[in-house]
C-alpha cells in the first residue's frame, strides 16, 4: 500500500493504528505499515500519543503543517523530532477554516483615550450655563434689571408699559370682554378687578369685535386646560409646544398682521455668525469688528457646539415677494454671498427678518434655555452688524445703526419671563428677568397677551424702521 500525506484514507489509517497500538490487525500489516510510513513526509509523525477523536463535523480539512527542527540525524531516513504546538492529532476546528486576515494592533491607550475624550468633551461643553458665555470673544454678562432708565434707554417706553401691566397700573383686558368674563365669573367665583378692564372700546383698526373677543376667550380657556393637562401628565417639552405655547403665540399675533410666529426648532445658526470663544480664531463674521485669528481643532469644535444651540419659536416680519420690503430683501440677497438675511439658513426665515426669539424649557433646565436665547441673540446682532457695515461701505454717509436692545422670552412650564440682550460695544448685557404672565390663571393669560402684543407692536414700528432703512433704498 502506497502512503501519501495528501491521501485522506492514509491519514485515517495511520490515526486508527495509533489508537490501537502495535496489535492492530496483524504483525505483517504492522511491519509493512512501519516500513511504509518511513516514506512519509517528516511533517507526519507516527509515534503513539494520547489521541482525541476527530470532530464530528461533516467538513474535511487537513491539519496545519508543523514547523520542522533541524537535527544531527537530518540526513537519515528517520523522522525528525517536532516542536509540538498542542495536540498533534489531526482534527477540525471551525476557527481554522475562517479566512485569514491581517491583525492590526492599536496603541494600548487608543480605546481608553477615545472614550475618555468623548466623556470629557461632553462634560466640559462651554455652553452649559449662562456664566460660561463670558468665555465668548464678545462676552455676555448677566445683570439683573435694577434701573430701566440706565439699562434700557432704547426700549424704555416699551418696558414701562409692560411694567405697568404687570403691576396692574394700566388696564390690559379689552372693555368688550367684560360681559363675557362676568358671565364666566359666576361659574368659577374668580375675582377680576375692575381696573383690569379698559374703560372704553378701542377705536383703532385692530380693535376686536364682540364675536372675536368671544372666540379669543374660548381659545384661552382651551389653552389653559391643555396647559394643566400637560403638566399633570408630565408631557414632553415638544407636546407643550404644540398644545400650549404655539397656539398662544399665534393668538397674540392675530392683532398684528405685519408680524407672525414661526416654530424654528430645527433652525441652526450658520457657521459664519457663530460667536467665537476667547482666543479662538475660527473664521467668523461674528468676531468683534470682523477680527480673524487662527484656532485649534478642539476650540473649533467648542465653537461649533455653541452654534448648534437653537430656539423654539420666533416672531418674524411677515414679508413675501409681493411686499415692498420682502422684494427688496430678495433683490439684495441675489447679490450677497450668504443665503439668508438672518444668521440661520433655515428656509422659512431666509427672506423674513427675525425679531424676538422664544425658548421653552422644563424647570430643571431653565438656565440652558437662557443660554440658547443668548447665543441666538448674539448671532442676530452679528448678522445685523454685517448688513450695516455693508451699507456703510456703499454709502459712507449712512447713519443706520443696529438696535442696541433685543427682547428675548423664556418659557418655563406655566411661567413666561422677559429679558433684554443689550449691545454695549465690547460686551453684551443680559438684563433679566421679569415675569410677564403665564398659563396658571386666565387673568395671567390676559396679561401675557397684552405684553406679547406690546412686543409685537415694538417690532412692527421701531424694528421695522431699521429694516426699511437697511433694504428699501436698494429698490
Amino acid at each position: 500500500m502506497e502512503f501519501s500525506p495528501d491521501c485522506p484514507n492514509c491519514r485515517i489509517y495511520i490515526w486508527l493504528r495509533e489508537c490501537t497500538g502495535p496489535d492492530y490487525n496483524d504483525k505483517t500489516h504492522d511491519v509493512k505499515d512501519r516500513n511504509s510510513t518511513a516514506k512519509l513526509s517528516p511533517t507526519m509523525s507516527v509515534e503513539p500519543r494520547p489521541i482525541t477523536p476527530p470532530s464530528s463535523s461533516s467538513r474535511q480539512s487537513s491539519p496545519h503543517k508543523r514547523q520542522r527542527v533541524l537535527s544531527s540525524n537530518e540526513s537519515s531516513n528517520e523522522p525528525a523530532p517536532l516542536i509540538e504546538h498542542g495536540d498533534r492529532t489531526p482534527r477540525q476546528h471551525h476557527t481554522f477554516d475562517l479566512p485569514r486576515r491581517d491583525i492590526v494592533l492599536l496603541p494600548s491607550h487608543y480605546h481608553n483615550t477615545s472614550r475618555v475624550h468623548s466623556r470629557k468633551s461632553r462634560s466640559t461643553s462651554p455652553v452649559k450655563k449662562t456664566i460660561d458665555l463670558e468665555r465668548l470673544e464678545k462676552p455676555i454678562r448677566p445683570t439683573p434689571l435694577q434701573n430701566a432708565f440706565q439699562q434700557l434707554p432704547d426700549v424704555l417706553e416699551l418696558h414701562q408699559y409692560i411694567d405697568q401691566v404687570m403691576e396692574s397700573e394700566t388696564a390690559f383686558i379689552p372693555a368688550g370682554a367684560r360681559p363675557l368674563i362676568q358671565e364666566l365669573q359666576k361659574n368659577t367665583g374668580a375675582i377680576w378687578k375692575n381696573d383690569w378692564f379698559q374703560q372704553q372700546e378701542d377705536s383703532s383698526s385692530s380693535a376686536m369685535t364682540e364675536a372675536q373677543l368671544r372666540i379669543e376667550l374660548d381659545e384661552l380657556l382651551e389653552i389653559h386646560r391643555d396647559a394643566y393637562a400637560c403638566l399633570e401628565d408630565a408631557a414632553s417639552e415638544h407636546s407643550m409646544n404644540i398644545q400650549v405655547h404655539y397656539p398662544l403665540l399665534r393668538l397674540a399675533a392675530k392683532t398684528c398682521p405685519g408680524v407672525k410666529t414661526l416654530p424654528v426648532t430645527t433652525a441652526r445658526m450658520s457657521k459664519h455668525w457663530m460667536p467665537p470663544m476667547v482666543a479662538a480664531g475660527v473664521s467668523s463674521e461674528a468676531s468683534s469688528f470682523g477680527a480673524r485669528t487662527v484656532t485649534t481643532e478642539t476650540e473649533a469644535n467648542e465653537v461649533a457646539a455653541v452654534v448648534g444651540k437653537m430656539v423654539d419659536f420666533i416672531f418674524v416680519f411677515d414679508e413675501s415677494v409681493d411686499t415692498q420690503l420682502g422684494a427688496a430683501i430678495r433683490k439684495v440677497l441675489r447679490k450677497d454671498k450668504y443665503l439668508s438675511i438672518n444668521h440661520s439658513d433655515y428656509g422659512p426665515i431666509r427672506f423674513r427678518p427675525t425679531g424676538i426669539p422664544i425658548e421653552t424649557k422644563i424647570s430643571s433646565v431653565a438656565d440652558s434655555g437662557r443660554t440658547q436665547l443668548l447665543i441666538w441673540a448674539a448671532g442676530w446682532f452679528a448678522r445685523m452688524e454685517a448688513w450695516v457695515r455693508k451699507q456703510q461701505r456703499a454709502d459712507a454717509g449712512t447713519e443706520i445703526k443696529v438696535p442696541s436692545t433685543l427682547p428675548v422670552i423664556l418659557v418655563v412650564e406655566h411661567d413666561w419671563k422677559l429679558s433684554y440682550v443689550c449691545d454695549r460695544g465690547d460686551r453684551f448685557d443680559f438684563v433679566h428677568e421679569i415675569s410677564i404672565g403665564g398659563t396658571k390663571k386666565l387673568s395671567d393669560m390676559y396679561r401675557l397677551l397684552a405684553v406679547l402684543r406690546a412686543l409685537l407692536g415694538w417690532m412692527d414700528t421701531d424694528l421695522r424702521r431699521f429694516f426699511n432703512q437697511l433694504f428699501l433704498p436698494e429698490i
